[in-house]
């Protein structure tokens, strides 16, 4: 395990601390988390919604890491993760208050963005199914580990709140803490495959709705605001 007394980089921070937390805990093939500079599709799709087809795409925001979930037919971008800032001298998070907020602001907007995505597809189900579905995101500031879940409520009206928190250990001589950072990402991974099987419910009684005019058609309040 390295030592994180000293100075890191951004990304140096990420690829020594929770890259391999990550990579070794998350191990169910359900879930296909990608590292690096990773453009959101939902997002993405988001930004160009209502743009001219004849004017150059805008991109998607980008995060550090994006877990989607491979076996709903829609590919489902269900994680989100960003890293916020290095480390400076005595192994202290370098990165400015003002750019933690930011960082976290931003993830709540891909987090919607997501949910709106599958939320748009699914208009002959009911308000209480589609609440099932929950995404979740992590922002790193230092060696604090914060979690973030979203799931929305109707009427444009989302939910976001702190899921848990814990810290990663600055040398072996405290590795014991890793415990609470595994127990979390366990449970993070549990949590996933539980809004897989939400996200192929609600797309499974979409189907049915539709086919046999159970629900009539419910079209979702979604909220669709956003900065240039």
């Amino acid at each position: 395990m390295p030592s994180f007394q000293g100075m890191l980089t951004e990304e140096q921070l990420k690829m020594t601390s929770s890259f391999p937390l990550f990579n070794r805990i998350f191990t169910s093939h359900h879930i296909q988390h990608s590292w690096g500079e990773i453009q959101a599709l939902s997002n993405k799709n988001a930004r160009n919604e209502k743009s001219s087809p004849y004017k150059k795409a805008r991109m998607g925001r980008k995060v550090d890491i994006k877990g989607t979930l491979l076996k709903t037919s829609d590919k489902f971008e269900a994680l989100f993760g960003e890293v916020t800032g290095g480390l400076g001298p005595l192994g202290v998070a370098a990165a400015c208050h003002k750019k933690r907020f930011l960082d976290k602001v931003k993830l709540m907007v891909i987090m919607r963005d997501s949910l709106n995505s599958l939320l748009k597809e699914c208009d002959y189900v009911s308000d209480e199914e589609r609440s099932n579905v929950i995404v979740y995101s992590w922002l790193q500031f230092g060696l604090e580990l914060n979690f973030y879940v979203m799931d929305w409520i109707g009427s444009s009206i989302y939910r976001f709140g702190l899921l848990d928190r814990c810290r990663i250990p600055v040398d072996d001589e405290y590795c014991n803490i890793l415990e609470d950072v595994y127990c979390i990402l366990k449970l993070l991974e549990k949590k996933l495959l539980e809004t897989e099987k939400s996200v192929m419910n609600l797309l499974l009684s979409n189907t049915r709705g539709k086919r046999i005019q159970i629900t009539l058609e419910n079209k979702a309040e979604l909220n669709n605001n956003r900065s240039p």
